[in-house]
């Protein structure tokens, strides 16, 4: 799951956004992920440039439905996330609350988190999965401070630690 920071980050690559792209380039680039996709969740509509002429509305399902295979056409993205082909998830204030995804173990945070909202987007991560032998996750950060992140976890656990912290401007 990759969190961004806004419904126009989310798009499809046409519209030269970095979130998705990025995803597309760890598809594109390990030939196990071959015919793998990723899923766009954000609410209401959005107008987008596709190229300076070219006004565009999206939404969510119009996003997801493009390339969609035939039986998963018009689907809930939720419910689409169940598929073979879609391993990857990119949201953009949707999803951080309530999303229950055993499989997840992995997130890509690209927006600001605090208090509450911290706690509750990567809390996403911690569900178990007995039959794939979950044992960890991973947290890919690229905006926040461990300190904060830390100390939103503190009213809730009595400890708290961050393994395998790597400073972006050192690695």
């Amino acid at each position: 799951m990759a969190v961004i920071i806004s419904r126009r980050s989310s798009c499809r690559p046409n519209f030269a956004t970095a979130p998705f792209r990025a995803v597309q380039d760890v598809i594109k680039s390990n030939p196990k992920y071959h015919g793998l996709e990723a899923l766009v969740a954000f609410s209401g509509s959005l107008e987008v440039s596709k190229d300076e002429d070219v006004e565009q509305i999206v939404t969510e399902s119009s996003l997801n439905n493009e390339n969609a295979p035939e039986g998963q056409r018009r689907m809930e993205t939720s419910k689409m996330v169940d598929g073979a082909a879609y391993k990857f998830l990119i949201v953009a204030n949707k999803y951080q609350t309530g999303f229950d995804e055993p499989r997840l173990s992995a997130m890509y945070v690209d927006k600001p988190l605090s208090g509450v909202m911290a706690v509750q987007t990567l809390s996403r991560l911690n569900r178990t999965m007995p039959s794939k032998n979950k044992t960890k996750t991973f947290v890919v950060d690229f905006v926040n401070d461990p300190e904060t992140i830390l100390e939103a976890f503190q009213p809730y656990y009595s400890q708290g630690t961050a393994e395998g912290l790597v400073d972006s401007k050192t690695a």
